[in-house]
């Protein structure tokens, strides 16, 4: 099982930082988090807590996944990269794909490209996008990228993109992994048909195992069984050692850290984290000291 930091809320100076430190310490994969604006006040509540209140306020800093992944490609050896998740919908898809290669490219690693519809209809009008039907559009768009980094000439014709043949290069260095984000029942059903993985939404890994179950009926429903499938948990219980050994031995591929050194990041509200990076810094190495150096010691022993 790989080991994922996800830093929200932070600078892009820290994230680099921190991206660093943690490739030191024995992370796996750095995930970058995506949104573009914070409106004043929201039309629709925030789909992944209780009160609907988002876990972040208008302080919250948001960097471009993109811009911020190829310098910390630029700064790092090994470590993998993710978006988690990013909100496609909200972009053109041969752009986003132009951009997911001449990354992948430049870091010359693999990138797992976690994508998710959306959940403000505020950011889809800022952005002068529709909101209405953007699950059926994300569909397409994957298959839209997914023709482009062929590398040769392709064409679409579809109800939303359509054009005649053409190329897109640079290519992807290497295959990008389309996991999806989300828990409702057509974002499984999606994930299962068309994906190669699976995002869960912040929540303890016994509550997020009963949907990785459900997953694995539905795969098995598509015929999917034999076929190489990512399940990774956002998990807000992380720092249990007990818990990250129940989730190795259930076969989960990946668990992501957001904010390991400050677990109670999406109490609803959200938490005010002003502390120095160095700060964040010593509870990453903490983090690594107490969960992932035993947990891949057990992983040895199954």
């Amino acid at each position: 099982m790989k080991f994922t930091i996800c830093s929200a809320f932070v600078t892009p100076q820290e994230i680099a930082e921190i991206a660093v430190a943690a490739e030191g310490c024995g992370f796996d994969v750095v995930a970058f988090v995506d949104h573009v604006s914070h409106p004043e006040t929201i039309s629709a509540p925030y789909t992944f807590s209780e009160d609907g209140i988002r876990p972040w306020n208008e302080t919250a800093v948001w960097p471009e996944p993109w811009t911020m992944m190829s310098h910390v490609a630029a700064l790092t050896t090994r470590v993998e990269f993710m978006t988690a998740v990013y909100v496609l919908p909200l972009r053109n898809p041969a752009l986003v794909a132009q951009q997911v290669s001449t990354v992948s490219q430049l870091a010359n690693r693999r990138i797992y490209l976690g994508v998710g519809s959306g959940w403000s209809s505020d950011e889809f009008n800022m952005a002068q996008q529709s909101f209405e039907g953007r699950g059926k559009r994300i569909e397409e768009m994957i298959d839209v990228m997914r023709s482009l980094w062929q590398g040769e000439m392709v064409e679409h014709h579809g109800r939303h993109f359509d054009f005649d043949r053409l190329i897109m290069l640079p290519k992807p260095s290497e295959p990008i992994p389309i996991l999806f984000g989300g828990d409702a029942d057509i974002i499984l059903r999606r994930a299962a048909r068309m994906g190669d993985g699976w995002i869960s939404p912040p929540a303890t890994i016994a509550d997020s195992l009963g949907t990785v179950a459900r997953l694995r009926q539905l795969l098995e429903e598509e015929g999917r069984t034999d076929d190489s499938f990512e399940f990774v948990l956002t998990v807000t219980d992380g720092d249990n050692l007990d818990e990250v050994k129940r989730a190795i031995d259930a076969g989960v591929d990946n668990i992501i850290l957001t904010n390991p050194w400050l677990f109670e990041v999406f109490v609803s509200g959200g938490a005010v984290d002003d502390s120095a990076v160095e700060g964040k810094i010593d509870g990453v190495r903490r983090y690594a000291e107490k969960i992932i150096e035993p947990a891949k010691q057990f992983q040895k022993t199954r």
